[in-house]
């Protein structure tokens, strides 16, 4: 028996034994003090400690139940904590036996008559309160069958009632009671409950799987699509969405008249949030990485002249303007300064797990991600060994700092699944850079933000510390005329 254990039995005993030991032992005592008191003895007294000796027992051996039976046994057991309504009832038992050893022991009662007379009682009590019994008999019902347990999440559906989902959170005489993912209190009755078909989707495992379908037009790849799933679903796991294992994947599915249908299977552990929570970050993340690759869900194949169908892209280099036009590096160059280097710029592939640049290598070029997921991995103080720091999603680029200056690189980059992306070279910014020479200031300027922006985090960034935007630009300007050569120098 623990500490905590025999405190909560400390005081249920010692009134128990209190009345146990002035029932059996100081009656008398009580007698003759009431009679020197105040001049008359009290025949009721043995009826009163006869009757706190009886409620006494049982409010000791209900409190024994309590924690050796619901709060111990029965956690071992199944895991989890037993449903109020079983202690409940419990010790409405209990009671209700003390009670009849007080009509029968103490005042010497028939306990036929009382019985009967309690039984017809009940047939009308039973009559008025006909919804509320229903409630009750089938609270125990479901304790008894367990379908589920405090803490699941489930899903209630009842002809004529209205679908609902939640968190179980207490089970009572009447109702259960849910937490729905919105954070509201839904209250299902325990009837509604008996009659509907319940979904528990945190049992036998505690993550259940959901599935999304998504259709695209026949002329997008099918590796293409599957690789940008894969990226999204990957990354929503890390943003507390899908559990990791089983790990989310994405397939084929079916081919029809609007194309070819893919379906997204992830996992949803209801203890960290209802489907509905854990769909939002799913969907977030593929739709940022098709945005990203310039790709939209396929269109019902059909005619319609209220407004005109929006262009789809179905390859990566008629996509790149609309790349560079979101890289912040890159803001200001005009529209025809980024058509010429996305012409030039180069579309690389990368497996999983491979490396796209590593730490202190010499380079002269930056990547743009177009499709896929990367992981940034920094060496650790001391030692030879790389944690991750970071990672790189569609549309964000790196390795700006040795295309502009020929620094080494910072950091190495991974690939955590399959992974395009497009490589911008010393010789395709070269030309943009003798056609309008203040370009350099501009990039400098661009690059400068970014790098006081990462100053304050591990990743890519390889200027100090500083605060001002101005002093790192400068100091990346040198580098750019530098590096580019005479045909940066300042005019005379």
């Amino acid at each position: 028996m623990t500490g905590e254990t025999a405190r909560k039995l400390l005081l249920p005993a010692a009134i128990f034994a209190a009345f146990l030991s002035i029932f059996a032992f100081g009656d008398q005592a009580l007698r003759e003090f009431s009679s020197q008191a105040l001049g008359r003895t009290f025949d009721y007294f043995p009826y009163v400690l006869a009757v706190g000796a009886w409620m006494s027992a049982a409010f000791l051996i209900n409190r024994v139940i309590n924690l050796f039976l619901w709060e111990t046994l029965f956690t071992k057991l199944t895991g989890a904590q037993a449903p109020r309504l079983l202690t409940q009832l419990s010790g409405a038992l209990v009671f209700f036996v003390a009670g009849l050893g007080i009509v029968g022991i103490v005042f010497n009662q028939s306990l036929t008559g009382v019985l009967a007379a309690s039984g017809a009682m009940g047939i009308v009590v039973g009559l008025a309160l006909q919804t509320m019994i229903r409630d009750v008999f089938s609270g125990v019902a479901l304790n008894i069958e367990r379908p589920f347990h405090i803490g699941d999440h489930i899903s209630v559906f009842e002809r004529g009632f209205m679908s609902v989902s939640g968190r179980v959170e207490e089970v009572n005489w009447r109702s259960t009671r849910l937490i729905t993912p919105e954070g509201n209190l839904q209250v299902v009755p325990n009837s509604v409950l008996g009659m509907a078909v319940i979904t528990n989707q945190s049992r036998p495992q505690p993550a259940s799987e959901f599935e999304l379908a998504l259709a695209f037009d026949f002329g997008v790849e099918s590796t293409r699509v599957l690789r940008i799933l894969d990226a999204a679903l990957k990354e929503s796991v890390h943003a507390g969405g899908p559990v990791a294992d089983p790990a989310p994947k994405a397939q084929i599915a079916a081919i029809d008249q609007n194309g070819v249908r893919y379906k997204v299977f992830f996992h949803s552990d209801g203890r960290n949030g209802g489907p509905g929570k854990i769909k939002h970050i799913v969907l977030d993340h593929v739709l940022h990485h098709l945005q990203k690759a310039g790709l939209t869900p396929a269109y019902p194949k059909q005619d319609t002249y209220s407004a005109p169908m929006p262009e789809r892209l179905l390859d990566h280099f008629s996509h790149g303007p609309q790349l560079l036009a979101r890289v912040s590096l890159f803001r200001g160059l005009n529209e025809g300064e980024r058509n010429r280097l996305a012409k030039s710029m180069v579309l690389r592939n990368y497996g999983m797990g491979e490396v796209v640049i590593r730490h202190g290598d010499v380079g002269s070029s930056m990547f743009v991600l177009v499709e896929g997921l990367l992981e940034v991995l920094v060496p650790k103080k001391d030692s030879e060994a790389q944690h991750k720091v970071g990672k790189v999603r569609p549309g964000e680029f790196f390795g700006e700092m040795s295309l502009l200056t020929g620094l080494p690189r910072s950091a190495t980059v991974v690939s955590a699944t399959t992974a395009v992306v497009f490589e911008i070279a010393k010789e395709h910014i070269a030309p943009l850079l003798e056609s309008r020479p203040s370009l350099a200031d501009v990039l400098s300027t661009m690059a400068a933000e970014r790098q006081v922006a990462m100053a304050n985090t591990s990743s890519l960034s390889d200027a100090a510390p500083e605060k001002d935007v101005q002093t790192v630009a400068d100091k990346i300007l040198t580098g750019i005329r530098r590096f580019f050569g005479l045909a940066l120098k300042p005019a005379a």
